[in-house]
């Protein structure tokens, strides 16, 4: 039975209190009826224990575990010398639970008015403090209750409002001060591998791109866009309707969007500049666990943008601010689409700053509402939006964020394979759309050219050798015209060039492809047999399938100066013109 809120403060005002006559035995006792009773959303098999015997060969015992965590009380942390033996202890248990159940388990050490948080560091199996919370009798009871349940990660069926965002995934709960530890973590033992590194600076080089010199190059913050990258991907699968439960041991299909193709649902998640997690051994286990917190929240019915409110929670407003980032409230969106888009069935509509796709959140809804009015199958629905609502961004953060933005204002009712739906494409784009970055893409009257020349690595010297490439991806202005066909064809281009590892073993053929595909022009064919063998080489380098990612989007812009391509409506946030609205 669950306490109530006077019951509640009743308990965390009768902890907090250092009492020199109170036993550990009490204490602990308290904690454990706390941790039972406080509404934190145990689940069945989610016992909270009290001296638990480790499975080591010793006697020595847990205070409490309660889900992935141990938990070890003491009477007074401030005494001489118990501070440090505690966490000695701690530490212990942490391993040793974490060896023995092969997922991640946290520490908490407390005398009942001071909290610490702790995560264990691979490297040298100690514990690093990640968080830090006092509580007192005048403390509001429910601020401990949020911070356990954050930590535990154990109430389900949580209503994804801005509020709930911010309290159980922003920069200052628990649960990001552990994701983001343990995935830089991850980093610093990925970094030197040829692939982590380019990909990092192709994300360097694209906000370089969209934000000059405000932008610094910080590991700090591609690791944050790592994690929002990671969260918004499995939001998307949460989306589409696959369980989240299951897809906890499924880690690789959740970043590289092979789910996605099973469900004929493109260009949302796939393999790009983030999947870099999966490259150390601990990156499988820390998606399922951020899985397993994502999982928690009903993603059934978003009313708004909640991913600008996950971007907004996660980098703060004076890092936002310092690289010119402005995003507009809902309300004003919605407002602003309603006034503007006066005839949403027949309107080609883009944001060409589209950030984390508010604009197109409402512009989609407006499309579908318009459709079922009219009488459309949902299947005629769909295929209608994906060809009146579009979006662009050079941030390459902002354009996954705006594809599962896309998803969300769809809603999984629709996209259920039951619904009788065609396959569906969602048009957002990672492009600049004011064509300011002429270096990195050339045209002529028949081709296009992607410049794959990283030599500009930000003053890196001691990686200049190992990016200074000095290659182009050449293709047919032919082949650019139906983006659905060509997106098809440079990643059917892409997957055949990633089975050629080594320049000592002999290149795949591509022939079958290009004549299934009536790529009969001679010219066109030797284009694209040059452009194969260069992303064969490069794959053989360590460099693999980031270029179809990448040329993919690069070329979108090209397809939307076309004159069968113009857009009727430009909406969007002036101030994000350059970066997100």
């Amino acid at each position: 039975m669950s306490l109530s809120n006077a019951q509640l403060a009743a308990i965390v005002g009768r902890i907090a209190v250092r009492d020199a006559h109170r036993s550990e035995a009490t204490l602990q006792a308290d904690i454990r009826s706390l941790l039972i009773d406080a509404d934190l959303g145990l689940g069945a098999d989610e016992v909270v224990d009290l001296e638990v015997q480790l499975d080591d060969g010793t006697r020595r015992r847990i205070d409490i575990e309660v889900g992935s965590a141990v938990i070890e009380v003491k009477r007074d942390l401030r005494r001489a010398n118990v501070l440090d033996d505690a966490v000695q202890q701690l530490t212990a248990y942490v391993r040793q639970q974490s060896n023995r159940f092969g997922r991640r388990y946290v520490g908490i050490l407390t005398d009942g008015r001071d909290w610490q948080l702790y995560n264990l560091d691979p490297d040298n199996n100690g514990l690093i403090l990640i968080d830090t919370l006092q509580v007192s009798i005048g403390t509001d009871a429910e601020t401990l209750r949020l911070w356990l349940e954050n930590v535990l990660a154990t109430e389900q069926h949580i209503q994804p409002t801005p509020e709930e965002i911010e309290r159980r995934l922003g920069v200052e709960s628990p649960a990001f001060l552990l994701d983001h530890e343990e995935l830089t973590q991850i980093y610093v033992k990925s970094s030197k591998d040829p692939e982590v590194a380019l990909k990092r600076h192709l994300w360097a080089r694209l906000l370089r791109t969209a934000l000059g010199t405000s932008f610094n190059d910080d590991a700090s913050l591609f690791v944050d866009h790592t994690l929002l990258v990671l969260e918004a991907s499995i939001i998307a699968h949460a989306v589409i309707g696959l369980d989240l439960a299951t897809a906890e041991s499924k880690p690789e299909q959740l970043v590289n969007g092979s789910e996605f193709t099973a469900a004929q649902i493109n260009n949302v998640v796939e393999a790009g500049l983030f999947d870099w997690v999966l490259k150390a051994p601990e990156g499988k286990s820390f998606v399922a666990n951020l899985t397993r917190q994502l999982r928690r929240f009903d993603w059934s019915n978003v009313q708004h943008d909640v991913l600008k409110v996950l971007y907004e929670s996660v980098i703060n407003a004076d890092t936002r601010k310092s690289l010119g980032e402005y995003y507009t409230p809902d309300w004003l969106a919605q407002k602003l689409v309603e006034q503007v888009i006066t005839d949403p069935l027949e309107s080609r509509v883009m944001d060409p700053a589209c950030g984390s796709g508010t604009f197109i959140f409402h512009a989609v809804r407006r499309h579908l509402a318009a459709a079922d009015s009219s009488g459309l199958s949902n299947t005629d629905a769909l295929a209608s939006v994906e060809r009146h609502v579009f979006g662009m961004d050079i941030h390459p953060v902002s354009v996954v964020l705006a594809r599962v933005t896309y998803l969300l204002a769809i809603g999984p009712d629709r996209l259920a394979h039951q619904t009788g739906r065609g396959p569906v494409t969602v048009p957002v784009y990672l492009g600049d759309s004011m064509q300011w970055s002429n270096s990195a893409r050339t045209v002529t009257s028949t081709t296009m050219q992607i410049d794959v020349d990283t030599h500009d690595l930000a003053g890196d010297e001691s990686q200049g050798e190992l990016f200074n490439i000095g290659r182009v991806l050449i293709f047919p202005l032919r082949t650019v015209d139906d983006p659905a066909t060509f997106d098809s064809l440079v990643s059917d281009l892409a997957t055949v060039a990633q089975t050629y590892t080594s320049s000592s073993s002999s290149r795949p053929t591509i022939v079958p492809i290009l004549n299934r595909r009536g790529i009969t022009d001679p010219i066109d064919r030797e284009t694209l047999l040059s452009t194969f063998e260069t992303l064969c080489t490069l794959n053989a380098e360590g460099r693999d399938h980031v270029w179809g990612y990448f040329v993919r989007n690069q070329v979108r812009p090209l397809w939307f100066a076309l004159e069968a391509s113009r857009v009727d409506v430009l909406i969007g946030n002036p101030h994000g013109l350059r970066t997100g609205s």
